[in-house]
């Protein structure tokens, strides 16, 4: 409960402070999955890895 409970709160906190971003990313699959993408691409840039693709268990792997 108290887990559920801190959740419900860091959600809400996000929401005031994301607004109309975070309720897209959480409410529309393709927003999601496009800032995921460019989020893991600077990520990858930043750290100066060779990774092109990356893969979800179950899925198709995903150009960067």
């Amino acid at each position: 409960m108290k887990k559920q409970l801190a959740l419900l709160i860091v959600s809400l906190m996000a929401t005031l402070a994301w607004g109309h971003l975070y309720q897209q990313m959480h409410s529309n699959q393709k927003v999601r999955e496009a800032v995921r993408r460019e989020q893991l691409s600077e990520y990858v840039k930043r750290k100066g890895l060779a990774v092109r693709y990356y893969q979800d268990y179950g899925h198709e792997s995903n150009g960067l």
